[in-house]
């Protein structure tokens, strides 16, 4: 009897494990034990409160990350900014302390609030100090300094003839140098002419190879821009491109001397001018003619979102 008793048993247990798996409640919390690499727990590296989330350890990225938002160069930044591992050698001499990183749609929209304090700093557009920021993740990281021991960032604004024809330069044909005048074996200078001298953008050949040989002393023909060329109103025109891209400068000091403007332009390498990269004299006549460029403070970095015509 007891044989049979114990059997029934085993019966009913098998087909109740068959049935729907008994939920825990849900007040009781889930703790969070695993450990990261500096010991603590992942529970004392992130806090969810609602629609709002903070990190404060990167190996926390994917779940702050969750449905994609940010971008894998946004990890990069943050990752070379915070730890150091970056292709600016620069970052390894910052000490980031009481870092976190927030999400918060009804706060910032999509983008992320970045908070740090600065201890040491090899930088000097990084001094040190507490910081509060925000992070616009697009083609590049775009910081905005919401309380900082520094400036935002502002775009270089042209104070002088001269310096408009540099600023037009390095917007439109989008090179960090030019070749000296009349010295020209490429017409790499196109979208610059058609943007400043046309009208609207709208240029006609006749007058681009005039402005060509007055503005660069290069004598130019309608074989080398065959594929730009087109005709209205039995008239015809040169078209032009340039990529879309972000340059990042400032002027930092003008001198004139025997009809010579020499403006000198302190370039940067990242879009948020913390390091920097060429000081570049460029020089331009009072007739808006590029005359020569030379580097005169060299780094390891080229100038963000430019190319050299050499």
């Amino acid at each position: 009897m007891k044989r049979l008793f114990l059997i029934i048993a085993i019966i009913t247990l098998a087909l109740s494990s068959c049935g729907e798996k008994v939920q825990p409640p849900s007040s009781v919390p889930v703790v969070v034990t695993e450990k990261l690499i500096d010991g603590k727990t992942k529970a004392e590296h992130i806090i969810r409160e609602d629609e709002r989330i903070t990190i404060t350890s990167l190996e926390l990225f994917d779940e702050f990350n969750y449905d994609g938002n940010f971008s894998d160069n946004c990890l990069l930044f943050l990752r070379g900014f915070i730890e150091g591992y970056s292709e600016f050698e620069e970052f390894g001499t910052l000490k980031i302390a009481d870092w976190e990183i927030i999400r918060d749609v009804k706060a910032y929209g999509y983008k992320m609030a970045f908070n740090f304090t600065v201890t040491e700093s090899g930088i000097d557009t990084l001094p040190v100090g507490e910081y509060e920021t925000i992070i616009t993740d697009s083609t590049d990281c775009y910081m905005e300094f919401v309380k900082a021991p520094r400036d935002n960032v502002t775009v270089a604004v042209s104070q002088s003839l001269a310096q408009q024809v540099v600023f037009d330069w390095l917007t439109y044909a989008q090179y960090y140098d030019y070749e000296d005048f009349g010295k020209w074996s490429q017409p790499k200078f196109a979208h610059y002419i058609r943007c400043r001298y046309g009208d609207n953008g709208v240029i006609k050949f006749s007058d681009f190879a005039a402005i060509a040989k007055e503005k660069f002393g290069m004598e130019v023909t309608k074989e080398m821009f065959s594929s730009n060329l087109y005709v209205e109103d039995m008239t015809l025109y040169i078209n032009t491109t340039a990529s879309d891209e972000n340059q990042s400068f400032d002027f930092i000091d003008e001198a004139f001397e025997d009809g010579i403007y020499t403006v000198t332009v302190q370039h940067y390498a990242d879009c948020n001018k913390l390091i920097k990269s060429y000081k570049i004299e460029y020089l331009v006549d009072e007739n808006d003619r590029l005359i020569s460029a030379e580097i005169a403070d060299g780094t390891s970095y080229e100038p963000y979102g430019l190319r050299s015509v050499r």
